[in-house]
C-alpha cells in the first residue's frame, strides 16, 4: 500500500466515531461545501498536522463547476501521489438520483489520476439516509480502479468535531484502526469501528464455545476452517485471531471480495448479487504477480499471499449462495488446499504461515462431497471446526445485549434487555437489533422489525410437496438440539417414512436435504470433521422453526398418521427420540382430543425413564393441551410414574403451565411412588420446589404425609427434602426444620450430601441454626460426612475466609487420612487456599498415604503447577508410588490411626 494512502487511512480511522444519536445532532445542517462547509474545515485540519504525513503534502479545495468529482485533493510533493475526498451532506443524500449522480462523480474523479478516493458521508445517520447510502456502497463494490475508503456518518461527525483543534499525528500502534488500515478493508472498518465507537471490537466480542479450540488449531495446523451457518460469528472470530496475530508482530492478510453490505441475518440469500462474479474476478486479479491478472497457479498465489510469519484470512472461498458456488474463489486453478498444506508443513520455508478460512457449512459440505466423488479426502493438516447459534451461552448474549442497548440509552430496564436477548441467538443478531435501536427505535420495536424482516425473507421457501419433505421438516424441528449419532436421523426418518409412504427413504431424505440445505445447520461434535461422534441437526434460526410449525399445522392428517406410528419406534435404547417427536406433535395440535393419535403419543411418553429432559417441554405446553389428553397423561403417570420426578420439578419453573390441581395431583402420586420404592434419589433440581413455593396452599392429605415422614423417618425425609428445607428455611414448618437436627439425619451420609452443600453455597443467608449444624459436623463420627464438609468448605473458602479457615485446617489435620484425601480427590484447584490445604496434608503423609496423595496431585492428563511439582517431589521422597490409587471405593491399606474400628 502506498505510504501516503496508508497515512490518510490511519488519520481518519484514528478518530473515534460518535454514537449514532450524537452524530445525528452534530451533522444536522452541516454543508458539504462552501465557506464554512465540511470540505474547507477538513482542508484546514489536515494542513494543521504536517508531521502526520510521510512526505510533504499540499491540500486544496477543488469545489467548482469542473471539479471532476472531488471536493478536497491531497497531493504528495515527493511522490506525486494524489488522494481525492468526496463529501456528501444531507442535501446530497436527499436529492434525487443520489446513487447515479455519485457514481458519475466518482467516475469523473478518475481524471485526477488518484491512488485513493475517500468518500465521506457527512449526513445525519437516520434510517432513511442509511438505506440510501448503503445502496450506493453496494453499487461501488464493482469499482475496478482503486479502493474507496468509506467514512460513515458516525466517523464524519467525529472528524467535524475534531476540526476545532489542531490535528495530532496518530501514534503507530497495533490497534484495530491500524489493523484495518493495513488490511485495506474500509467497508468492514465502517462496520467494526464506526457503529460502536466507544466499544472496541475486542470488548464486544463474545467468544463461541469453540474459540479456544480454533485458536489452538491455528497455532498447530497449517489450515483452519471455521464452518457454520450465516451470522454465526465466523468472520468476527477470524478477525479476533487476525488481531492477535497482528499484536504478536505477524503480518495479517485478508482475502475477500469487497462487499460493503453486511450479512443481513441468519438466513442465506436465495441468490448472490448480480455483480458478485465480477467482484470475485477483481479480487483474483489482485492476487497475482502481474498487475490486473490472476495468479497462473498455486505457486504464484503462494508467492504473493502465503508469506512467512503471515496469518492469511480467506473469507467464503466457496461463495455465500448455491449459485455463487460455481464461480467463487475455489474454482480458480491457483486455489489448491492440497498444495497449501504441503507448502506450509513442518520444515518448509513457509511453515510459519497460517491460513484461516471461513465458510458456510452447506457450501463447504458440497465441496467435500465433490472431492469425495473424485476420490479425494480432506488433506492432513486441515482442521475443521463448526460453530453456530448454540455456540453462545445465553449469559454471553444477554451481557452483550445489555452493553450495546444501553450504549445509546443507559436507562433501558433489565426486563427489556432480558426479553430481547431471549429472542436472539447470536452476537451478530444482537448488534443488528441494538444498532437499529440506537437510531431512535425502542429496543423491542427494533427486535420485532428484525424478526418481521426474517419472516419476509423466509416467505415462500418452505413449501413441502409430499409427505417425505413434510417428514424431514417435522424431524428437523422436533429433534432440534438433540445429540444424535450421525446415522440416527436417517434411521428415524426411514422408520417413519416406511410407515406413512412408499419409496426409497434414503433417496427422499437426500432430496429434502438438498432442497432445504440453507435452512438447517449441522453442528459436529468433537470439533473436527471426520472425528466427530455425534452432531446436532436443527433449523438455523428460531424463525425457521416457527415457519415449519406454521407450515406443518396445515396437514392434520399427515400429523395424525405420524403420531399413530410413533410407538413402533420405541425400544429400550430409543425412548427419547419418539418422545421428542410426540411432544412436538402435541404443539402442532396432532392430539387435541382422545383418539388413536393421542393414545400413541401418551404411550411413548410413558415409556420414558427418570431424568428425561422432555418433562420440562411437556410442562411448558400443558395448558395448550385438550383436557381429555391431560387426563390420559395424568392417569398414565399414576400407573407408571417414572416421569413424575422431572414433571414435579418442572412445576416449579417459570415456564410451567400446570394448573395447581394438576400439579398437586402429580405431587401426590410422586410422594406415594417415592416412599413406596427404593428410588429415593431426587433429580436436580429437586422436584419439590413447587411444594415449598406453594406450601400455604398445600392440600391437607399431602401435609399430613410430610409431617408423618418428618417424625418417623427423619433421615429419609431430609434426604428427599433437605436442600429444599434449607432453601425455604423461613417458610418451612418447625417440625420439618427439627428433622434436620435429629441424630438420624445428622449421621446420614446421603442426607448430608444434600444438606451441607446447600447451606455452604448460600452461607451469607444461612440461618444461625444451619451454621451451627455445619460447625458441629466437623466432629461427626463418620469420615465420609467430614470429607463432604471439607470439600465444600474448600470450594467456597473465599465466601467467608474467617469461618472456613478453621474448618479446612481441622479437616487437613484429621486423624483419618482418608478425610483430606477424599477432599483432594474431589478436585482441588490451584488457588492459594488449595495449595495451603494440600501442603498441610503433604507434611503429615508417609508411605502408602504419600502414594495416595501423589496420585491425586500429579494427575497425568494436565501440566503441573510449580507448587504441585514440589508436593510431588515430597511424596516421592517419602516413598510414594503412583500405583496406590483407590480401588473399589476404599483404600484397604489406609487405616485410621486413632479412631476405633467401629467408626469406619
Amino acid at each position: 500500500m502506498n505510504a501516503l494512502v496508508e497515512d490518510i487511512r490511519r488519520i481518519i480511522l484514528s478518530v473515534s466515531a460518535q454514537p449514532r444519536q450524537a452524530a445525528i445532532t452534530t451533522l444536522k445542517g452541516v454543508p458539504g461545501r462552501g465557506p464554512n462547509g465540511f470540505g474547507i474545515r477538513f482542508k484546514a485540519w489536515l494542513e494543521s498536522g504536517p508531521s502526520a504525513f510521510s512526505e510533504p503534502v499540499t491540500v486544496e479545495c477543488v469545489d467548482h463547476m469542473s471539479d471532476h468529482g472531488i471536493d478536497v485533493l491531497v497531493t504528495g510533493q515527493l511522490t506525486g501521489t494524489r488522494i481525492g475526498v468526496q463529501i456528501k451532506s444531507d442535501n446530497d443524500v436527499t436529492a434525487g438520483e443520489f446513487t447515479s449522480k455519485a457514481k458519475a462523480q466518482l467516475t469523473d474523479a478518475q481524471a485526477w489520476g488518484l491512488s485513493e478516493i475517500v468518500l465521506v458521508i457527512a449526513c445525519q445517520p437516520t434510517d432513511k439516509h442509511e438505506k440510501t447510502y448503503l445502496h450506493l456502497f453496494n453499487e461501488l463494490q464493482r469499482w475496478p480502479k482503486q479502493e474507496i475508503l468509506i467514512c460513515l456518518p458516525e466517523r464524519a461527525a467525529a472528524l467535524f468535531a475534531a476540526f476545532g483543534v489542531l490535528m495530532v499525528p496518530p501514534p503507530r500502534s497495533r490497534s484495530w484502526p491500524e489493523l484495518l488500515a493495513k488490511l485495506g478493508q474500509s467497508d468492514i472498518a465502517a462496520i467494526l469501528l464506526d457503529r460502536w465507537p466507544k466499544i472496541t471490537p475486542t470488548s464486544r466480542f463474545v467468544a463461541p464455545r469453540e474459540f479456544s479450540a480454533i485458536a489452538d488449531s491455528v497455532d498447530a495446523n497449517p489450515v483452519t476452517i471455521i464452518s457454520g451457518p450465516p451470522a454465526s460469528g465466523k468472520t468476527f472470530s477470524a478477525l479476533q485471531l487476525l488481531m492477535r496475530a497482528f499484536e504478536a508482530g505477524r503480518e495479517p492478510i485478508w482475502i475477500a471480495p469487497t462487499v460493503f453490505q453486511p450479512t443481513a441475518g441468519p438466513l442465506t440469500e436465495l441468490s448472490a448479487p448480480p455483480d458478485l462474479k465480477t467482484r470475485i474476478d477483481l479480487l483474483a486479479r489482485k492476487l497475482g504477480v502481474t498487475p490486473r491478472l490472476p495468479p497462473l497457479d498455486a505457486t504464484e498465489f503462494a508467492a504473493v499471499a502465503l508469506r512467512p510469519t503471515s496469518t492469511v484470512f480467506i473469507e467464503d472461498p466457496f461463495g455465500k449462495t448455491d449459485d455463487s458456488y460455481a464461480y467463487s474463489l475455489h474454482t480458480y486453478s491457483f486455489f489448491d488446499f492440497d498444495y497449501f498444506v504441503e507448502l506450509l508443513c513442518h520444515g518448509k520455508p513457509r511453515a510459519s504461515c497460517r491460513i484461516i478460512v471461513t465458510t458456510r457449512e452447506a457450501l463447504f459440505e458440497r465441496w467435500i462431497d465433490e472431492r469425495g466423488q473424485n476420490g479425494k479426502s480432506l488433506p492432513d493438516g486441515i482442521s475443521v471446526i463448526t460453530i453456530g447459534p448454540r455456540s453462545y451461552s445465553p449469559r454471553g448474549i444477554r451481557d452483550l445485549a445489555a452493553k450495546l442497548l444501553r450504549e445509546g440509552n443507559a436507562g433501558i430496564a433489565d426486563g427489556v434487555v432480558d426479553e430481547a436477548a431471549a429472542q436472539l441467538a447470536s452476537p451478530y443478531e444482537v448488534e443488528l437489533v441494538a444498532y437499529a435501536a440506537a437510531g431512535g427505535s425502542a429496543p423491542l420495536v427494533a427486535l420485532q422489525d428484525y424478526k418481521d424482516g426474517l419472516q419476509r425473507t423466509l416467505s415462500g421457501r418452505l413449501v413441502p410437496v409430499d409427505d417425505g419433505e413434510r417428514l424431514f421438516l417435522l424431524l428437523l424441528a422436533a429433534l432440534a438440539g438433540n445429540g444424535l449419532w450421525k446415522s440416527d436421523f436417517a434411521a428415524h426418518f426411514a422408520a417413519l417414512y416406511s410407515a406413512i409412504a412408499d419409496g426409497n427413504a434414503d433417496t427422499v431424505l437426500a432430496s429434502a436435504q438438498r432442497k432445504y440445505r440453507v435452512l438447517f445447520a449441522r453442528f459436529l461434535g468433537g470439533g473436527t470433521l471426520g472425528m466427530s461422534r455425534w452432531f446436532h441437526l436443527e433449523p438455523v434460526h428460531s424463525t425457521v422453526r416457527d415457519e415449519i410449525k406454521r407450515t406443518l399445522s396445515a396437514f392434520p392428517s399427515f400429523l395424525e398418521t405420524v403420531a399413530c406410528n410413533l410407538p413402533a419406534m420405541v425400544h429400550p435404547l430409543s425412548t427419547q427420540t419418539p418422545a421428542a417427536i410426540g411432544l412436538y406433535l402435541l404443539t402442532l395440535g396432532a392430539a387435541q382430543q382422545q383418539g388413536k393419535a393421542a393414545a400413541a403419543i401418551v404411550s411413548v411418553l410413558m415409556a420414558l425413564s427418570y431424568t428425561s429432559p422432555h418433562a420440562y417441554q411437556l410442562a411448558s405446553i400443558w395448558s395448550t393441551l385438550d383436557v381429555t389428553v391431560r387426563e390420559m397423561i395424568l392417569s398414565g403417570l399414576e400407573k407408571k410414574p417414572a416421569l413424575l420426578p422431572e414433571l414435579v420439578a418442572a412445576s416449579g419453573t417459570k415456564k410451567s403451565t400446570f394448573p395447581p390441581q394438576d400439579a398437586w395431583r402429580m405431587v401426590r402420586a410422586l410422594l406415594g411412588d417415592q416412599l413406596g420404592s427404593k428410588r429415593m434419589w431426587p433429580p436436580h433440581p429437586h422436584p419439590w420446589r413447587f411444594v415449598f413455593e406453594n406450601i400455604s396452599t398445600m392440600p391437607a392429605d399431602i401435609r399430613i404425609r410430610f409431617d408423618e415422614l418428618a417424625s418417623t423417618r427423619p433421615s429419609v425425609f431430609i434426604f428427599a427434602f433437605g436442600d429444599a428445607i434449607v432453601e425455604f428455611w423461613d417458610a418451612s414448618p418447625e417440625l420439618w426444620r427439627a428433622a434436620l437436627e435429629t441424630p438420624a439425619a445428622i449421621d446420614s451420609e446421603h442426607a448430608q450430601r444434600r444438606v451441607l452443600p446447600t447451606i455452604i453455597r448460600d452461607w451469607e443467608k444461612a440461618d444461625q441454626r444451619l451454621r451451627d449444624l455445619v460447625r458441629r459436623q466437623v466432629r461427626n463420627q463418620k469420615h465420609q460426612i467430614r470429607a463432604i464438609l471439607g470439600t465444600w468448605a474448600l470450594i467456597r473458602y473465599e465466601d467467608d475466609v474467617d469461618e472456613f479457615t478453621p474448618i479446612v485446617n481441622t479437616i487437613a489435620d484429621d486423624a483419618d487420612i482418608r478425610v483430606p484425601l477424599e477432599v483432594i480427590d474431589e478436585g482441588v484447584g490451584d488457588d492459594a487456599h488449595d495449595q495451603a490445604f494440600v501442603e498441610r496434608v503433604a507434611a503429615r503423609v508417609d508411605g502408602p498415604s504419600a502414594a495416595a496423595l501423589l496420585s491425586r496431585v500429579a494427575a497425568p492428563y494436565k501440566p503441573l503447577s510449580a507448587w504441585r511439582c514440589e508436593v510431588t517431589k515430597s511424596c516421592l521422597k517419602k516413598g510414594g508410588r503412583t500405583g496406590a490409587r483407590r480401588r473399589g471405593g476404599t483404600w484397604a491399606h489406609l487405616k485410621p490411626r486413632s479412631r476405633a474400628r467401629s467408626s469406619l
